[in-house]
């Protein structure tokens, strides 16, 4: 979920089929909070208490298996094309500065 601009977002399994990992990421691409198995159904809310630029989800484990850290950093899109990727702001065409 890309957030332009950058927001505090909150988050729930209200309705959602199976467990997952939740990934926050700050605006320079790094990760914020890493909430790790959110089980199907639960309505507890999973937030950040800073702003993010986008929250990438994936099937419970994953994070586990890729040894994802907070702190650590996430490229995507234009990001992984080119070593020196300038910073991109678009709500359609994302990548942390």
């Amino acid at each position: 979920f890309p957030m332009f601009p950058p927001r505090m977002p909150n988050f729930w399994m209200k309705d959602t089929p199976s467990a997952l990992d939740l990934i926050f990421i700050r605006t320079d691409g790094s990760v914020e909070r890493i909430v790790k198995n959110a089980q199907p159904n639960d309505r507890t809310p999973l937030f950040t208490e800073v702003p993010v630029s986008a929250v990438l989800e994936l099937p419970a484990g994953q994070v586990d298996a890729l040894a994802l850290d907070e702190g650590d950093r996430i490229h995507w899109g234009p990001c992984t094309q080119t070593a020196q990727a300038a910073p991109i702001a678009e709500a359609d065409n994302f990548c942390p500065g």
